[in-house]
């Protein structure tokens, strides 16, 4: 439904903000994780603005892919849900429709007001960053204790989680448009950096020495002024036991009791191959006999084993229409999120498709003046 153009630059500017209101509190977990938290509610505000304002909505086809995705991912988990009579299970339905309804606002959000999109979402990241980062000094401070933080959040590994994926946002952006202020860039980094050793997270830890890499690969002028950041964090974190924990953690990649495909819940998909085809559904973990009863630790192994070759094949499709749609220089910061998800689900952590939408949308906005 079509509105009055004034009326429709207050809309789109007000989508905007509650972007990144949700960005800024996204790190805020009040309740248990799995249920909605205090920053949703500003997503389903979005959601229920959408269809009041014209969005020009390109890329149509990777929307397409991934709507079919969603609806084969319904569909056998609404079945699941019939056969186990476990009405507790449509909450992981109701995630992925979220989460792919929070793609399409994202892309429809971007086509109407790119250049202040790009810049608004950048500073949204800084001041999450930052206030992580005060927050922790101000709770931890002066009695902190040397171990796996997670400030608000309810384990370390989405504190990791969350830090890998915001940096990946901010790359992604800083890479296509270049910004005036460096030393807020490099300040961010070094916030972002910060909290994922706080976290001690391995897997976030491996994934963030190769965003990284690509920052040097995109920019070789960055090399010396990101290399000064991280030796400050060195030099910082030498004065304290994180250091330690640190080498520790890093030196337990491969020997950890979890480090493992049986630990990790990849046996499940090879001891029961009659879910191979159609899948299995997410959740009634009972009904496999594997050494690990939890979900399985990993992106594409849920995906795999909970909705078959048929859901992968569809998933996989939506990614590559984003890579067709996209570029290779965004496509890349992917990477870092893929690499975390072989001993982690992190599907289910919404600005995960904030990420997926703007690699798919950002190419298409050409380099201007600095902002």
């Amino acid at each position: 439904m079509e509105i009055e153009s004034q009326t429709r630059y207050t809309l789109i500017r007000s989508q905007i903000y509650l972007l990144v209101i949700y960005i800024i509190l996204s790190p805020f977990y009040f309740f248990e994780s799995g249920y909605p938290q205090l920053a949703d509610i500003f997503i389903v505000i979005l959601f229920i603005s959408i269809p009041f304002c014209t969005n020009r909505v390109k890329n149509k086809e990777a929307l397409q892919f991934g709507f079919i995705f969603i609806f084969y991912v319904v569909l056998i988990q609404g079945l699941l849900v019939i056969y186990l009579q476990d009405i507790m299970l449509t909450f992981i339905m109701m995630f992925w429709i979220y989460n792919f309804a929070l793609f399409y606002s994202v892309q429809a959000v971007y086509f109407n007001a790119k250049q202040y999109m790009i810049q608004t979402l950048k500073r949204s990241v800084e001041i999450s960053a930052v206030l992580q980062v005060l927050l922790y000094i101000i709770t931890a401070w002066p009695n902190y204790e040397v171990g796996r933080q997670t400030i608000f959040f309810n384990n370390p590994n989405q504190l990791g989680y969350y830090a890998l994926v915001m940096a990946s946002i901010y790359d992604l952006i800083l890479s296509r448009y270049p910004f005036k202020r460096k030393v807020l860039s490099y300040l961010t980094f070094g916030c972002l950096t910060f909290l994922v050793i706080l976290s001690l997270s391995k897997a976030a830890i491996v994934s963030f020495a190769f965003l990284i890499s690509l920052k040097f690969y995109d920019k070789p002028k960055n090399v010396l002024l990101t290399f000064l950041v991280l030796l400050a964090l060195f030099f910082a974190f030498s004065k304290t036991g994180y250091y330690e924990s640190l080498k520790w953690r890093i030196e337990l990649i491969g020997h950890d009791s979890d480090d493992n495909y049986k630990s990790r819940g990849y046996d499940r998909i090879i001891s029961n191959p009659e879910y191979l085809i159609f899948g299995a559904g997410e959740g009634g973990m009972k009904r496999f006999d594997t050494e690990f009863k939890g979900e399985i630790h990993s992106t594409f192994g849920t995906v795999l084993f909970s909705y078959g070759f048929i859901g992968f094949l569809l998933f996989m499709i939506f990614i590559y229409n984003i890579y067709r749609y996209s570029d290779i220089r965004s496509f890349v910061y992917l990477i870092p999120v893929a690499m975390y998800g072989v001993t982690h689900n992190g599907l289910r952590f919404s600005p995960v498709w904030i990420l997926l939408s703007l690699v798919l949308a950002v190419p298409s906005l050409e380099k201007k003046k600095k902002l």
